[in-house]
């Protein structure tokens, strides 16, 4: 196959996934800013502080993906 060829459908499938990173970007940073706000109204009845990493991690992983 044609290298140009590879090399421009590589480049294409990696734009959209980049399309696709940045519109998955805003309900994983909402999930995140749910968990860490409720985490008050929950009082000593839950403890969210690992889903909370876990989610900040996720959010900060998809955000490098989708903007760098």
């Amino acid at each position: 196959m044609n290298p140009i060829v590879v090399h421009l459908t590589h480049w294409l499938s990696f734009a959209q996934d980049k399309a696709m990173l940045k519109k998955l970007l805003i309900p994983t940073a909402a999930t995140f800013l749910y968990c860490v706000l409720g985490q008050s109204d929950m009082g000593g009845a839950a403890d969210l502080g690992g889903f909370i990493v876990i989610c900040g991690l996720q959010t900060l992983a998809i955000g490098y993906l989708a903007y760098n």
